[in-house]
């Protein structure tokens, strides 16, 4: 790095440059700031694309480095941004208060030599390079940290442009900080530049904390142990391949069993995929999958994700067998799987068991990434979530609302499927109905269990009839679903909700109208009279544009004895398309049409009569009294 030092001239609206400094360690500071992100860094390997964020938006800032070296990569970024073609120049506006400090360090900087080797324990450490663009040459940024990841920005010239982070192995990093020392990179003499001196375009740095080495190719040929370190930086980092873009150095890399920096190229670029060899795109993947650092996995997955041709089974089964501790890889895992759950359900088992370890852990971050994918898994497979519910009610006793939400949001996924295995939620799902948590999700699920266990849901039934009266339409047809469903078990329970039932037929929603003559039909098998009130409003439902409304109508009709409304019925068996309808329109003229039994002479009340419809058109009816039954044929 080059640091320009000087002062802005208002007069002349310009930058006047005294001197210029020929690394970037001399200038004072705090290191606080590289401490405290290195802390972070170390503990979260995916921080680092939250770290290219914060580069980004800093080198679109007119901003200035005037208090310490540049040791933060996001400062370093904005430096390389201001940089003039063909040299790394950044200029630094100095406070007033070290203006003074400054131009005396940049006229009496000495050389730099490199720490000693046995402080660099106790110090954070990274390699870094800078490139370009000097007649035509690629314009790259590289960052290697200790922790074995690599920061590359690719610009002008080179092939594949873009930010990309990948990881290497701790190996590899032992490897390259020993060159840097074997190679005499630290003995290299480093000299005051004046106003006007050049500089050739690459250069290199070793930092140990807020101790920085740089060192550049200022001659031609450049000195050995620059070209050295050079050398094995690009090759650690791959830069290669983003310069160049050359397809056979991609495959190469992809089948050398170090295959990051590849993958990283593929995950952005997507459409070399299907340009690189299928079977060296697969031994990358493979490779990632099966590496150490969660960063490599997580970019195979990505890659893996975007292959168009057939993928093995056995790539399948390693993925669906990954662990990690990071909450962005569990939930890529299960993003990348689910292509494949619906049509391969025996990969689900490794992965389901993984998930629920997961699920059980006092990491909320982790606990909520297993359980947000176990819903993705759900989607596909709802009965992976059996094992899970004894987890899954504690998260809905204990957990945060937006895990609270997802649980359901999964459970209900079960519900749908299997209701039954719900059961031993019932008692914490009343719970959220008696106090409107969650109200539509946990009323769902409760409102699908009730279709198997209705005795189950009872107990809400006085709260679901408040909810008729909520200001929420959702919650006030949820409450309605539920009541319609448990009317076809305890029909006598429901009589008091008739007249609200009556009221929401008048109701533009289809769905609320299907669910309110539900109420009034099964009702209407114990307390016709209660329902007959209703009698212009279900005739009116007839010609509703919702076939199951209109059985319903069909049936809440015969069984009140709305003789009135016979040949609205007989007209509606002719013309209907819609079978369903036909067979309830049948049986609701066969109860208007009936008055006593043959055999017993007893008064036939049609809401005590059991008719079965059959072949659309033939009804069998039978006698509540003394079992009579016949066949009545619907034209008849």
């Amino acid at each position: 790095m080059v640091v320009s030092i000087g002062h802005f001239d208002t007069d002349q609206d310009e930058f006047v440059i005294e001197g210029r400094l020929h690394n970037g360690a001399a200038v004072p500071g705090s290191s606080d700031d590289w401490e405290q992100w290195v802390t972070t860094f170390r503990g979260a390997p995916h921080d680092i694309d939250q770290e290219y964020h914060r580069i980004e938006h800093q080198s679109r800032l007119d901003r200035q480095i005037i208090d310490r070296p540049a040791a933060h990569p996001r400062d370093e970024y904005s430096l390389m941004m201001k940089m003039k073609t063909p040299y790394q120049m950044a200029s630094i506006r100095p406070p007033r208060s070290e203006y003074e400090t400054l131009k005396t360090i940049a006229a009496d900087a000495s050389q730099l030599t490199l720490p000693p080797q046995n402080e660099l324990e106790s110090s954070p450490l990274s390699i870094r390079r800078y490139s370009g663009p000097s007649d035509g040459q690629p314009l790259s940024f590289v960052i290697i940290y200790e922790t074995g990841h690599v920061a590359v920005h690719a610009r002008e010239n080179c092939a594949y442009e873009g930010q990309y982070q990948f990881a290497i192995s701790d190996d590899v990093v032992s490897d390259l900080v020993g060159c840097v020392y074997e190679s005499g990179f630290g003995s290299l003499s480093h000299t005051y530049l004046g106003s006007k001196d050049s500089l050739a375009a690459t250069s290199l740095g070793f930092c140990a904390g807020t101790n920085q080495q740089w060192v550049y190719a200022y001659t031609d040929p450049p000195p050995n142990a620059f070209s050295t370190v050079d050398d094995a930086v690009r090759s650690a980092s791959g830069i290669d391949l983003f310069e160049t873009g050359d397809h056979e150095a991609i495959r190469s890399t992809l089948t050398s069993g170090r295959p990051a920096a590849a993958l990283s190229l593929l995950a952005q670029n997507t459409d070399l995929i299907e340009e690189i060899p299928h079977e060296a795109v697969l031994a990358g993947i493979e490779t990632g999958i099966q590496s150490d650092p969660d960063r490599t996995k997580y970019v195979a997955l990505e890659v893996l994700s975007n292959v168009q041709s057939t993928v093995p089974d056995r790539l399948w089964e390693a993925v669906c067998t990954i662990e990690s501790d990071h909450p962005d890889l569990i939930q890529k895992v299960t993003s990348t799987t689910t292509v494949v759950v619906a049509t391969k359900p025996e990969l689900v088992d490794d992965l389901a068991a993984s998930l629920l370890e997961t699920l059980r852990t006092d990491d909320p971050r982790r606990r909520t990434a297993a359980l947000e994918s176990l819903k993705s898994v759900s989607e596909h497979q709802p009965r992976v979530l059996i094992d899970a519910l004894p987890a899954i009610e504690t998260i809905l006793t204990d957990g945060r609302t937006s895990d609270q939400r997802t649980a359901l949001d999964a459970v209900l996924s079960l519900a749908k499927a299997e209701p039954e295995h719900v059961e031993p939620l019932a008692s914490t799902l009343l719970t959220f109905i008696d106090e409107r948590t969650l109200p539509i999700r946990s009323s769902a699920i409760v409102g699908h269990l009730a279709k198997a266990r209705p005795d189950v849901a009872v107990p809400a039934i006085e709260t679901f009839g408040e909810w008729l009266d909520a200001e929420e339409s959702r919650i006030r047809a949820n409450g309605l679903a539920i009541l319609a469903d448990l009317a076809g078990t305890y029909p006598e329970r429901l009589r008091r909700y008739v007249p609200r039932a009556r009221e929401f037929l008048l109701d533009e929603d289809e769905l609320v109208k299907y669910n309110a003559t539900s109420i009034l039909a099964r009702v209407a098998t114990v307390d016709p009279d209660a329902v007959e009130p209703a009698t212009d409003a279900l005739r009116e439902a007839l010609s509703a544009d919702h076939p199951p409304t209109q059985q319903n109508a069909c049936w809440a009709l015969g069984r009140i004895g709305a003789y009135e409304s016979l040949s609205e019925l007989q007209a509606l068996r002719e013309h209907t398309d819609v079978e369903d309808v036909r067979a309830a329109a049948t049986a609701g003229a066969v109860l208007l049409s009936l008055s006593e039994c043959p055999r017993c002479d007893e008064r036939i009340k049609p809401h005590q009569v059991s008719v079965a419809v059959y072949e659309s058109m033939k009804a069998r009816w039978e006698c509540p009294r003394c079992d009579y039954s016949t066949v009545i044929q619907g034209s008849d």
